[in-house]
C-alpha cells in the first residue's frame, strides 16, 4: 500500500481533542427531586470541583474516531500499484452509436462502456495523460490531453448515446490529431464491434479493443416505403429484417395518418428479411411498427429500429412555360415527353398569362424584369437587362471543356458536345450565379439564386450544338426541372435521411417565415431571407413537419413533411464483435502488464466515514429515546457514564 499524501495522516492528530471533550466534568442539567438527603452521602465523592473525569468506555467516542481515521486516511490517497494501460498518453474512442443502445447487458450497452472507460482513468499511471473522443456520427472530443482523473470522469459520465451510426475515419482521423505530440500513445476502443473493415486506423501507438455486449437479438424495420402508381391507390411496402441467429415472431403494425390500417403476425426466420407489399390509401405519414406477440415482455433487445416512418408524396404535375418568338422544336418535344410536366407555349417575353407557372423558360428572349417564380435562359442576347452576355462568336479548333459539381450535371459530359457558336456569360465574381460549364475558360452554364429564385442560364443556341442529338438532351432537361420545380423540402436524398443528415428545405417565395416541427419538440422558426435553408438539426428519429410560419401569430400553415430513420444495417446487426479486423490488420495488442497504473481507495474511504457518521448519529438519538429501566444495577451503570 502505497501513500499519495502521507502528510495528510497528521490529521489524525485531532483524535486527541476529540478525546478530551469526553474527559471533560460534564456540566449537569438542574432537575427538581422532593429531597437530596440521601444524594449527599452517595455522591459527596463526586462533588470536587475537578475539570476532568475517568475516560470510560463510549460507543459515541469510537465511531466518532473510526470516522475520523477513515477520513484522514482517504485524505492521504492511498493507493494500489496495479497493471496499467499506458505511462505516456491515453486515447479513449467511447462507442455512442445507435447499437450501444441494446439491454443486453444492464443497464445498457453504452453504460457499461462508461464504467470501463471510467476503469481505464482509475488506472491511469501518475503522469499519464488521456483523451476521450465520443464516436458518433459527428465524433467530438469530449476532453483533450490531461491528467485531471476528475475532469475526464466527469467528462465521461455527461456523455449521452446517439441514434445514429459512428463515423469511424473521422473519429480516427481525430484520435491522430489528438494524440500528434505525444510520444507513446495507447488508443482504446470502447464499443460492441461495429467498425467497418475498410476504415483508416492509426498507424503510430498501439491499439487496443474493449469488447461490449453478449446478445445478437434483434429484428427491426429496414425499409419503409409509400409509392405512388399509375393508379390513384399508393402502394406500400415495408421489409422487415432478423438479425438473429433464431427465429423470430412478432407483430407488424401499419399506420396510416396515425390512424391503424393494417396489422398481422410475422414469423422471420433467422438472418432473413421478410417483405410486406399491399395497396394502401394516400396519406401524409406512414408507420410500421414491430412489437411482441401476445403474452411476451420483450421483443428484442435493440428497440430502436423497431419503428419507421416514411411521408407520401402525391405526383404533382409542374407548370412549365416556354416562351420563344421562333419556336425550337427540340426543346418543345422534350418537355413535352417528360413525366409529370405541363407544358405551355408563349412569344411575348413581356406578356406573360396571368395564371402563375412553376417555371419559366425563355429561349432567345429575356423579360424586362424577372418573372415571379423560378426561370431558365436560354441564349439570352447581348444587351439584355437580366444578365450580362457577350456577342456571339464562333468556334473553331480544338475546345477546352470544364464542368463543375451541380444538381445539373447528373450523368452529364460535356466533353462529348461540339458547339459550333456559344455566347459567354459575363458573370461577376460576387454574383450569386455561378459558373457550372465553361468553353475555353468562359462560362457558357451558369446557376444560382437570384431574389429567392432559382435561376439557370445556357449561353448558347441549342441548335447550334449537337446536344439535341445526344442522350444527354433529355437527361439535361429533366435535371433543369427537378432542380427548378419548387418544393417544401428537397434535396434530402429520396425519402431516406438518418440522423445527422442536413435537408435543405426551399421556401415559398411568398414566404416570410419557415417553421420546423421536430418530433416532440417546440416548432422552430427560421427567417425565409434565404433561397435555401440548410436544417441539420435530425438527430431525433421520428416526423418532421416543414411549414410556413406566421410571426406574428406562430401558427404553422400548409406544410410538408420528411421522415428520420436509423437504417443501418451495421448498427441494427448487433452481434457483438470479440475481435476487430482493423486492429488485426493495423496493429498487435501488446501486454498490458508493460505497464503500471494505480487504483485508489479514497472513495471507498470516503463512503465510509459517511456510512460511520450516520450510524454515530443513530445511535445517538437512539440513546437519547432510552427510558432507564428502574433495576439499581443499570441505574449505577448509567450514573457511573455519565458522571
Amino acid at each position: 500500500m502505497n501513500l499519495l499524501n502521507p502528510l495528510a495522516l497528521a490529521l489524525g492528530l485531532l483524535s486527541i481533542p476529540i478525546i478530551l471533550l469526553y474527559m471533560l466534568r460534564l456540566r449537569r442539567r438542574e432537575q427538581m427531586v422532593s429531597s437530596t438527603l440521601l444524594w449527599q452521602k452517595a455522591l459527596q465523592d463526586y462533588e470536587a470541583n475537578r475539570p476532568w473525569q475517568r475516560l470510560r468506555r463510549n460507543w459515541l467516542l469510537l465511531l466518532q474516531l473510526l470516522a475520523l481515521l477513515c477520513l484522514v486516511v482517504a485524505l492521504a490517497r492511498p493507493f494500489q500499484r496495479a497493471p496499467g494501460v499506458t505511462s505516456g498518453q491515453l486515447v479513449i474512442l467511447l462507442d455512442a452509436s445507435a447499437s450501444m443502445q441494446a439491454t443486453d447487458v444492464a443497464p445498457s450497452r453504452f453504460a457499461l462502456a462508461q464504467a470501463e472507460a471510467l476503469t481505464l482513468i482509475d488506472t491511469l499511471g501518475d503522469e499519464a495523460e488521456a483523451t476521450v473522443i465520443l464516436v458518433a456520427d459527428q465524433p467530438r472530443q469530449l476532453i483533450s490531453a490531461t491528467t485531471d482523473k476528475r475532469a475526464l470522469r466527469l467528462a465521461i459520465e455527461n456523455a449521452t448515446v446517439t441514434p445514429s451510426e459512428a463515423d469511424w475515419n473521422a473519429t480516427f482521423a481525430l484520435a491522430s490529431a489528438a494524440a500528434r505530440s505525444a510520444d507513446q500513445v495507447t488508443t482504446v476502443i470502447i464499443s460492441d464491434g461495429g467498425v467497418p473493415s475498410q476504415v483508416t486506423v492509426p498507424t503510430t501507438g498501439e491499439l487496443r479493443y474493449v469488447p461490449i455486449g453478449t446478445s445478437d437479438d434483434n429484428i427491426g424495420v429496414g425499409a419503409l416505403a409509400l409509392r405512388a402508381t399509375n393508379g390513384d391507390q399508393p402502394q406500400l411496402l415495408a421489409s422487415i429484417e432478423n438479425y438473429s441467429a433464431t427465429d423470430k415472431d412478432a407483430t407488424l403494425s401499419l399506420f396510416l395518418d396515425d390512424e391503424l390500417f393494417h396489422a398481422r403476425q410475422i414469423t422471420v426466420a433467422a438472418n432473413s428479411t421478410e417483405t410486406v407489399v399491399m395497396d394502401a390509401w394516400p396519406a401524409s405519414v406512414l408507420r410500421a411498427e414491430l412489437s411482441p406477440l401476445s403474452g411476451s415482455d420483450q421483443l428484442d433487445i435493440f428497440e430502436v429500429d423497431n419503428i419507421a416512418w416514411t411521408v407520401y408524396r402525391a405526383p404533382v404535375t409542374g407548370g412549365v412555360l416556354y416562351i420563344s418568338e421562333n419556336g425550337n422544336l427540340f426543346v418543345e418535344q422534350v418537355l413535352a415527353a417528360l413525366p409529370q410536366v405541363a407544358a405551355f407555349r408563349a412569344n411575348d417575353a413581356n406578356t406573360l398569362p396571368e395564371e402563375a407557372f412553376d417555371v419559366y423558360i425563355f429561349d432567345g428572349v429575356v423579360p424586362a424584369e424577372w418573372p415571379d417564380g423560378e426561370t431558365l435562359l436560354i441564349n439570352p442576347p447581348a444587351g439584355n437587362a437580366l444578365i450580362d452576355v457577350a456577342e456571339p462568336r464562333a468556334v473553331a479548333g480544338a475546345t477546352d471543356v470544364q464542368q463543375a459539381e451541380h444538381p445539373i450535371q447528373r450523368f452529364l459530359d460535356w466533353r462529348d458536345v461540339q458547339f459550333g457558336a456559344y455566347s459567354p456569360l459575363q458573370l461577376d465574381p460576387a454574383s450569386a450565379l455561378q459558373p457550372i460549364v465553361t468553353l475555353n475558360g468562359e462560362p457558357i452554364v451558369a446557376a444560382g439564386t437570384l431574389n429567392r429564385r432559382r435561376v439557370a442560364v445556357l449561353g448558347f443556341d441549342i441548335r447550334q450544338t449537337d446536344l439535341p442529338l445526344q442522350v444527354a438532351f433529355p437527361i439535361l432537361f429533366s435535371n433543369l426541372i427537378e432542380w427548378l420545380t419548387p418544393s417544401t423540402v428537397i434535396d434530402a436524398a429520396g425519402d431516406i435521411v438518418r440522423p445527422g443528415d442536413a435537408v435543405t428545405i426551399r421556401p415559398d417565395i411568398a414566404a416570410d417565415e419557415i417553421a420546423i416541427l421536430p418530433p416532440d419538440a417546440e416548432p422552430i422558426f427560421v427567417p425565409a431571407s434565404a433561397s435555401e435553408i440548410v436544417f441539420a438539426d435530425t438527430e431525433t428519429l421520428g416526423v418532421y413537419w416543414v411549414a410556413a410560419g406566421n410571426p406574428e401569430t406562430d401558427t404553422l400553415v400548409d406544410g410538408n413533411f420528411f421522415a428520420v430513420n436509423l437504417y443501418s444495417t451495421l448498427e441494427s446487426n448487433i452481434a457483438p464483435k470479440s475481435e476487430l479486423p482493423v486492429i488485426q490488420a493495423a496493429l498487435a495488442n501488446s501486454d498490458a502488464d508493460q505497464n503500471t497504473g494505480r487504483v485508489e481507495f479514497w472513495r471507498w474511504l470516503g463512503a465510509l466515514a459517511g456510512m460511520v457518521m450516520l450510524l454515530e448519529w443513530w445511535w445517538y438519538q437512539r440513546q437519547r429515546q432510552v427510558t432507564l429501566p428502574h433495576s439499581s444495577w443499570w441505574r449505577r451503570w448509567r450514573l457511573g457514564r455519565t458522571s
